[in-house]
């Protein structure tokens, strides 16, 4: 009876309401790690959420249920516990314990002159950080557990300086069936409610892992056997070593074939240049083609590269050649991206507050969604070539959620008026979607916090966040927005009709039936009368001046407009009225000119 009142008390337990959520960790191809503290422990954990449509849609269920049975068997001090996992409607929770000094990708980046070599790590620290990769290895692989990613940002650092192996997204359990099936149901319970079995395989023929450490019977199709890590180890032994990849190339083909080659004989695919014997040693004898011939076991471990003893590392008698600094992660003052995880109110109970965290943590991938890349774009991409007939008012960085997730995004405000938004992280801006409203509907704007603001059209509202000060802050961006519909985007509306636009400069000779609206002194034109709904126009235009033209279209009344773009539009009606009319609601050319 005690055990089930414990078992009802732990179930009762897992739900996101339970945990103050804060700012995004890193990012993986379907999930997010996001710092979290336990409300009732206050113990600071990383929690990875997956969307279950996401998952299910990438075909990734196996690999959920994979991970979640493979972390729950590996309890060792080499490997991120498990604390918990749970769902909910939409969502799949990995609770983890929380790795403070991030991952061995950023001290192989950081400058610190303790662990810094000529080229990569020291060889003390390059030895004693493979070791304690090699402990964790050899964990794994008694339980007959292939990790199948093993690379620099899957190996975080506790608090104490010492690694552990994380994000087992690829792992294979040779001892255990394959899970299969689909996530259902709205209540929070454990992950393992809704695990279904299938038929058991000891062996799985995929292409699992990242490019550049991915072994040779893998990229084959060949058996997948715990010796692919060692392959891996490898690479890693070279990247802490050097400071670069053994194996590089334009694209994941041309690596995978110097891969190939390598493994068949061709020493040349690897630079060993600056490398030590012992390094070039250690790597030839971990990297050969045949997995049973791969050095293991207490060869390895007594192999001269460890000038750091496994046996010292294993017995927790080494030094550790460098320890995080110890920082407070729930210190209220020290938490600036207040708006990184906010659940709906309402969902897990009102008013969810965030948890305040320093912005010392580093993520456990590369693909952060840091500020760096964004604020490039501003300053260096062509915006306005990317829009076709509008012109940028204004531009930033927000963020954006989607869900339980905040994405950074730029955001155009152009002189549509709409909001036009991008991811920025990629080498060019890839348009994400734009926020829209009709002409006579102007979006309201929410203020929720110093930092938070919503967008609000027809039918949706958009949750947006600020990070920045003056013209980059909330308020600046609320300012922005409120005044967009006075002045030259008045709403109110001076005229519209049909008109024929032709575009000078180059532009077609022929005219074009366009049905204009004409605010303030901008000017949008569509294919056809816009419909209540939100409609995008064909163009905008902002009008300098308008005057009658030199000559008129046969049947019709013609008038020209200069436009800030440097462009003239001729443009023609029906009659003589009609243009008159257009006229006196344009601005009047100035005489002098």
């Amino acid at each position: 009876m005690a055990a089930q009142t414990q078992a009802s008390e732990r179930r009762k337990e897992s739900s996101p309401a339970n945990y103050a959520f804060g700012r995004v960790l890193g990012e993986g191809a379907f999930a997010h790690c996001v710092l979290a503290k336990q409300r009732s422990t206050k113990t600071t954990v990383a929690v990875k959420i997956m969307l279950k449509r996401h998952v299910e849609r990438e075909g990734k269920v196996r690999a959920v249920h994979a991970e979640r049975e493979a972390l729950a068997r590996a309890r060792s001090d080499h490997i991120v516990r498990l604390i918990e996992t749970f769902q909910d409607r939409d969502y799949l929770f990995f609770v983890l314990e929380f790795c403070s000094g991030g991952d061995l990708r950023r001290l192989l980046d950081a400058n610190i002159p303790s662990i810094r070599g000529e080229h990569g790590l020291t060889k003390y620290a390059s030895s004693f950080y493979a070791g304690d990769v090699l402990l964790g290895l050899q964990f794994l692989h008694s339980l007959d557990i292939a990790h199948r990613d093993l690379k620099p940002e899957n190996v975080l650092i506790d608090n104490k300086g010492r690694c552990k192996l994380g994000d087992f997204g690829a792992v294979l359990d040779l001892t255990s069936g394959q899970r299969a099936g689909s996530f259902d149901g709205a209540s929070p319970r454990p992950l393992d409610a809704v695990v279904m079995s299938a038929p058991s395989s000891r062996v799985i023929r995929t292409r699992a892992g990242t490019a550049e450490y991915v072994s040779p019977e893998v990229l084959e199709g060949e058996s997948t056997t715990t010796k692919c890590d060692l392959w891996a180890l490898g690479c890693l032994v070279f990247q802490l070593s050097t400071g670069r990849l053994p194996f590089t190339g334009a694209t994941d083909f041309l690596v995978w074939e110097k891969i190939v080659a390598f493994a068949d004989g061709n020493r040349d695919e690897v630079d060993f240049t600056s490398v030590s014997e012992d390094v070039e040693d250690l790597v030839r004898r971990l990297c050969r083609r045949d997995p049973s011939s791969r050095l293991c076991g207490e060869e390895l471990e007594a192999h001269a590269f460890f000038v750091c003893p496994v046996a010292d590392i294993r017995a927790s008698r080494a030094c550790v050649p460098w320890t995080p600094e110890p920082c407070s992660h729930t210190c209220e003052a020290s938490f600036s991206v207040e708006y990184m995880l906010d659940l709906e109110a309402g969902s897990y109970g009102d008013n969810v507050p965030t948890l305040r965290e320093s912005e010392t943590s580093v993520a456990s991938t590369k693909k952060l969604v840091g500020s760096a890349s964004s604020r490039r774009a501003l300053t260096d991409y062509d915006w306005d070539a990317s829009l076709s007939s509008e012109r940028v008012v204004a531009k930033g960085i927000l963020w954006k959620r989607k869900g339980l997730f905040w994405r950074e995004r730029v955001f155009l405000l152009t002189s549509a008026p709409r909001l036009v938004y991008y991811d920025a992280s990629k080498k060019v801006p890839e348009r994400k979607g734009c926020v829209e409203w009709p002409a006579d509907a102007p979006p309201k704007i929410r203020r929720r916090s110093p930092s938070r603001f919503d967008v609000c059209v027809a039918g949706r509202d958009y949750h947006l966040a600020a990070k920045g000060d003056g013209d980059d802050s909330a308020d600046a961006w609320i300012t922005r927005l409120s005044r967009v519909f006075s002045g030259d985007l008045s709403p109110k509306v001076g005229r519209q009709g049909w008109i024929y636009k032709r575009g000078g400069g180059g532009t077609s000779s022929a005219y074009r039936r366009r049905y204009a609206i004409l605010r303030g002194n901008q000017l949008f034109y569509y294919r056809r009368p816009p419909a209540q709904q939100a409609v995008s126009p064909q163009g905008v235009v902002r009008v300098l001046s308008a005057s009658i033209a030199p000559e008129d279209m046969p049947g019709k009344a013609a008038f020209t407009m200069a436009t800030d773009s440097g462009r003239t539009f001729y443009v023609c009606v029906e009659t003589a009225e009609e243009r008159a009319a257009w006229l006196a609601v344009l601005p009047e050319a100035d005489p002098c000119s």
